[in-house]
């Protein structure tokens, strides 16, 4: 045992990576009939996914019942009520849990996430180890984790776009010398055979392409008078003598399809002062809103009716705003 040779109540965090199966068992086996407590965060403070935690708990349940033990196995969904925001918040969570259930030993799995996009493993292992009552370790998994490709279906459309696009791009940052169209042109073409596969969901076309550059010559002004009006709204905020915040995170279901539109949205509002994306989850956006007014316009949908606009056209204008939505969500 890594960090402790007295053997206590094990505490094993879990979630849904490929290596949560060898994880479990491996917790089970090395437990020496002490209690188990498998464990599902829920980060949300709004939306909660309990769908998710009873779902990985049930497999958890399963691969424990496999490999078979006399010791006393728990299962638990922890729901703190405020934001997860990194390795130390999820730490405290897990020192509490096992505080309150005379727990000395973590186990972790190697691809355990404290967020829907990245990994930090050995952070979250450090901030456990600040507390001196628990002992931490990571399961040693042999096999390598399998990770998604990221590679999707390419073909001449979209090596075309991408080298026009990098070859504008970097025409654009240098000049039109000799030197310059022949090192853009190089770089391009590099660019274009390294990234064409994984840098459209779909293959460009002659129809669809001039229109999707015509919308977005016009999304980009608007972002930046949005930005602007955001700016000058916060610093009204901040040189107020009574400093009118009132910070909280909102759950926000996009009305848009697609990794490309998704980023967009939420890159559009991280670049808005006042909101912050802190994280997505498909079209789910956790977004923290430092004022009434910056929620007020999530829930009004400006930016998000802007970004249908540049992807699907004039036709998704009509589509109802977030706070009609939930009306009619809280009506059914």
């Amino acid at each position: 045992m890594p960090d402790s040779e007295k053997a206590s109540a094990v505490l094993v965090p879990v979630s849904d990576t490929p290596t949560a199966d060898e994880t479990v068992r491996y917790a089970v086996d090395s437990a020496d009939n002490n209690e188990i407590h498998f464990v599902f965060v829920v980060s949300k403070p709004r939306g909660r996914r309990e769908g998710d935690a009873e779902e990985v708990l049930e497999k958890a349940r399963v691969w424990a019942d496999e490999v078979g033990t006399d010791a006393s196995v728990r299962f638990e969904v922890l729901e703190p009520e405020t934001y997860l925001f990194g390795p130390g918040d999820y730490a405290e969570i897990f020192a509490e849990y096992a505080s309150e259930n005379g727990i000395e030993r973590v186990v972790l799995d190697p691809n355990y996430r404290v967020s829907a996009t990245s990994p930090a493993l050995q952070p979250l292992s450090d901030e456990i180890r600040s507390y001196d009552t628990l002992s931490v370790e990571t399961a040693p998994i042999e096999r390598p984790a399998r990770r998604p490709s990221l590679l999707t279906r390419g073909g001449a459309s979209r090596f075309t776009a991408l080298f026009v696009l990098s070859y504008g791009f970097y025409l654009v940052l240098g000049s039109f010398l000799t030197f310059d169209l022949v090192t853009g042109g190089v770089t391009a073409a590099v660019v274009a055979v390294t990234l064409e596969r994984v840098s459209f969901e779909a293959s460009p076309t002659a129809r669809r392409v001039p229109g999707l550059a015509l919308r977005l010559a016009v999304f980009v002004p608007y972002l930046l008078r949005e930005i602007v009006v955001a700016n000058f709204r916060i610093a009204y905020v901040v040189l107020h003598p009574d400093l009118p915040i009132d910070p909280s995170v909102e759950r926000f279901e996009a009305a848009v399809w697609g990794g490309a539109a998704v980023t967009t949205l939420a890159n559009s509002i991280t670049l808005t002062p006042g909101t912050l994306t802190v994280e997505a989850n498909g079209r789910t956006l956790y977004v923290h809103a430092l004022t009434q007014d910056a929620r007020d316009g999530l829930r009004e949908g400006a930016l998000e009716r802007a970004v249908r606009f540049v992807f699907y056209g004039r036709r998704a204008l009509d589509y109802p705003k977030p706070k009609e939505r939930q009306e009619r969500e809280g009506d059914g």
